[in-house]
């Protein structure tokens, strides 16, 4: 984009990383951030679109880990009180559900950090 200015297409580039983070398909983002299917897959290649792009995964990413972390207490909390109810109830179904995604994001979250430490010690970070 080479007669755009810098913040006009950070600007463009925001809307269409929102749009991917929240639609299901490629063509609903570039519905949603107005611009064509060719258009996003070019903008997929930019080395500066990969980079706010990394950047937005990473922060969604850590929105999801803390509001799980603030579920988990709760589903805690939930299996604490009805683990001798004696009726096995969809409360107890759900806490183990988010206790399962929150245990899959610890393991994600450790992944990431020795994958991190690895590129590091041989110096190639993305």
């Amino acid at each position: 984009m080479p007669n755009m200015s810098t913040a006009t297409r950070q600007s463009r580039y925001q809307r269409a990383i929102v749009s991917l983070l929240e639609s299901h398909s490629r063509n609903d983002t570039a519905v949603k951030s107005g611009i064509s299917v060719s258009t996003l897959e070019r903008w997929l290649k930019d080395s500066e679109f990969q980079t706010l792009l990394r950047e937005a995964e990473k922060n969604k990413y850590q929105e999801i880990s803390s509001k799980s972390m603030m579920l988990l207490d709760q589903s805690l909390d939930t299996l604490g009180r009805n683990l001798n109810c004696g009726v096995p109830s969809q409360e107890i179904r759900a806490a183990a559900a988010v206790c399962e995604v929150h245990s899959r994001l610890v393991e994600i979250y450790k992944f990431e950090k020795r994958l991190a430490s690895l590129e590091s010690s041989v110096g190639d970070t993305p």
